[in-house]
């Protein structure tokens, strides 16, 4: 990163920046969950990223205006369907 942005902090700082950042996401990721329920027409997809020799997947829950996205199948993570 610091090539890349001439930023020059330490992996461990910028994991508890990336760490205090998820925190207290829980109330805004409930309304994106919510919106993306009472909406009319939703989109589902996947698509994977090659990390080492495995495949991970990615799911992309979206509408017009929102989108989530996470590691877990989102009708098994989530019940939307």
């Amino acid at each position: 990163m610091a090539n890349l942005l001439e930023v020059h902090y330490s992996t461990g700082f910028l994991g508890d920046i990336y760490t205090e950042g998820t925190d207290g996401q829980e109330v805004f990721l409930a309304e994106v969950a919510r919106q993306i329920r009472a909406s009319d027409v939703v989109h589902f997809d996947e698509t994977s990223a090659r990390v080492g020799k495995a495949n991970h997947y990615f799911h992309v829950t979206c509408t017009e205006l929102l989108i989530s996205r996470h590691g877990l199948d989102p009708v098994q993570r989530t019940g939307w369907l």
